[in-house]
């Protein structure tokens, strides 16, 4: 939480340089629809090993976001709802090592954002923002495919031995820029701060740790 702490303190600062003639007054509220390409990283690593393992899922997201205006210059509170679809196909060695994990992954995210918005013209604004994301997973399953093996693991189902967290919370950090006031083009990091699951294999515990990135694409109303 220092991170979210210094964050916030640095847009305050910049409110405070920035509140002069080249930037203009805009505190209307605004609201914007979002379609993005999502990189889902999840690394996995095994307690007492020094050993990692990363898979990137990829996929889209859709969602919608209203900023409400605070009562001080440029700062507003962003809040909304965004639900993301990935897909995995990893494939590893060849004859008879080859192996192909398949998966699939919906979540659906609240994120909690302070922002600013900078009008330096009536067609350009830059939006950067900082804040907390708090994640419902509704579904993680995998496939793996290999010479003599078959599994299909649902993470969420007991009976595979994996501890797995429905909600996550984490950080929530990019920025946007506004063109001609209806356009919206930006990008967001999403770290979940909570793991995502884990696995005991006897004394060694194998935790899953996510975070995300958005390219996205918006339409402002």
């Amino acid at each position: 939480m220092k991170l979210l702490s210094f964050i916030i303190a640095a847009f305050a600062a910049l409110v405070s340089s920035h509140a002069t003639a080249q930037i203009l007054s805009d505190n209307e509220s605004y609201s914007r629809f979002e379609l993005s390409f999502v990189s889902q990283m999840q690394k996995t690593s095994a307690s007492g090993f020094d050993i990692t393992a990363e898979e990137s899922p990829k996929g889209f997201a859709i969602g919608f976001i209203h900023g409400f205006k605070l009562n001080a210059p440029l700062l507003f509170f962003e809040t909304g709802a965004n639900a993301t679809f990935t897909h995995l196909r990893d494939t590893q060695g060849d004859g008879i090592d080859y192996a192909e994990t398949t998966g699939n992954y919906i979540n659906v995210a609240i994120p909690a954002n302070l922002s600013i918005k900078l009008q330096f013209t009536n067609r350009l604004q830059v939006i950067p923002f900082a804040g907390a994301n708090l994640k419902f997973n509704l579904l993680a399953k995998e496939q793996v495919d290999a010479i003599g093996y078959n599994e299909d693991i649902n993470f969420f189902d007991n009976d595979y031995g994996y501890d797995s967290n429905r909600f996550q919370f984490g950080l929530n950090i990019g920025a946007g820029v506004n063109l001609f006031k209806r356009l919206y083009v930006g990008y967001k990091f999403q770290p979940d701060l909570v793991k995502f699951t884990t696995l005991e294999v006897g004394d060694v515990d194998i935790d899953s740790k996510t975070s995300n990135h958005y390219i996205t694409v918006g339409l402002n109303f």
